[in-house]
């Protein structure tokens, strides 16, 4: 379907809109649609590690 958005969009949409520029997460089969939507951001994100 053309013009639909995922969740994952939508979340970073209204993340951009409200000023984040960076986000902290370990990628992971539970937050695959949050990446994806991160894809096509001006969000940079950074993978924790210990």
């Amino acid at each position: 379907m053309s013009g639909t958005r995922t969740g994952g969009e939508a979340l970073i949409d209204l993340l951009e809109a409200n000023g984040v520029e960076v986000v902290f997460g370990i990628p992971g089969v539970h937050t695959v649609e949050l990446y994806r939507g991160l894809a096509g951001s001006t969000i940079r994100h950074v993978t924790p590690r210990h």
